[in-house]
């Protein structure tokens, strides 16, 4: 089956964790849902080490990508895995780990960036794919168990970009150029004020 080009519509990306063994204390961001876009897309898997000892994870994404030229629904309620099985999807190699590995101290949490890479011409549709978190670090004795967390992905594509700034980063950003205003007004003040007195 070919990619359908020159769509219109939307894909939901979502994140679910499903713990396949859990011998360490860490865990991965639950269900997550957003809207991607042609182009690069950066998402976002937060992983806690709740454990006493510095624990090394490495993101890797699996050969389960899939798209469907459908607009899916999914809620996060119900089970993504049998929603899958119910619709005809394309094998797809969209997603990438933006990072190799991560290093995360006792008692910490991090974020960790994966990559959508959709291509231009898919517009609208779902996207479904398994990303997994794994534990790869030294392991000492006879039998090693190593915790491996298996987020599904599962997104609907919009045409359209969201340029609109969050609100934080435009308080921020208002923040900053207020500040550069001021600083500029009281340089100008104390440059007229010591032209005054000369």
């Amino acid at each position: 089956m070919e990619l359908k080009t020159g769509l219109k519509g939307v894909v939901v990306f979502s994140i679910f964790v499903l713990i396949i063994l859990s011998a360490n204390a860490f865990s991965v961001t639950g269900k997550q849902i957003t809207m991607i876009h042609p182009g690069k897309n950066i998402q976002e898997v937060t992983i806690t080490n709740s454990g006493d000892s510095a624990l090394f994870v490495e993101p890797t994404t699996t050969k389960e990508q899939y798209y469907t030229p459908h607009n899916v629904s999914f809620s996060l309620s119900e089970n993504w895995e049998e929603k899958f099985n119910k619709y005809e999807w394309q094998r797809v190699d969209w997603l990438n780990a933006k990072y190799g590995e991560a290093v995360l101290a006792p008692h910490t949490t991090e974020t960790v960036e994966f990559v959508v890479n959709v291509p231009d011409g898919v517009t609208e549709g779902t996207f479904y794919a398994k990303v997994e978190v794994k534990d790869i670090g030294k392991k000492e004795g006879t039998i090693v168990i190593r915790p491996v967390y298996v987020s599904q992905v599962v997104a609907h594509i919009s045409a359209q970009q969201d340029t609109t700034l969050p609100l934080c980063e435009f308080f921020l950003t208002l923040f900053y150029m207020l500040l550069s205003a001021i600083v500029i007004l009281t340089k100008k003040k104390n440059a007229k004020k010591n032209t005054i007195k000369q």
